[in-house]
């Protein structure tokens, strides 16, 4: 099932990068297209790198390094905390923005504008 999400999301950040192209074009991506540009690109989880961060499973699907321009797609797995283990401390960003989806399992967000269960 993860695989198929993973490949899933990938697909649909490859439209919301034609659809980015398309707007900064000005012309609905005509000249991009004419001129041959990169549109779209279909990421697979297979292709993934594999991060090796400690304490969790996480691959990069969508990077710079794999020719993104200003977005960074990962899926992570965290396993769930069993009893007398010590808690993960809270993740944060404070340069860049980012976007959590669970796909199971609970957690808690906290942001400026509110705290999320």
């Amino acid at each position: 099932m993860l695989n198929s999400v993973a490949d899933s999301i990938a697909t649909q950040s490859a439209e919301i990068f034609k659809q980015l192209d398309k707007s900064r074009a000005g012309d609905g991506g005509t000249a991009a297209s004419e001129q041959g540009a990169l549109m779209a690109r279909l990421f697979k989880q297979g292709e993934a790198k594999d991060l090796g961060l400690p304490g969790r499973k996480a691959r990069e699907i969508v990077s710079g390094e794999r020719g993104a321009r200003g977005v960074t797609l990962r899926i992570v797995e965290i396993p769930v905390a069993k009893t007398g283990d010590t808690l993960r401390a809270a993740h944060h960003h404070s340069e860049f923005e980012e976007c959590i989806y669970t796909l199971s399992g609970q957690g808690t967000t906290f942001a400026d504008s509110a705290n999320m269960r």
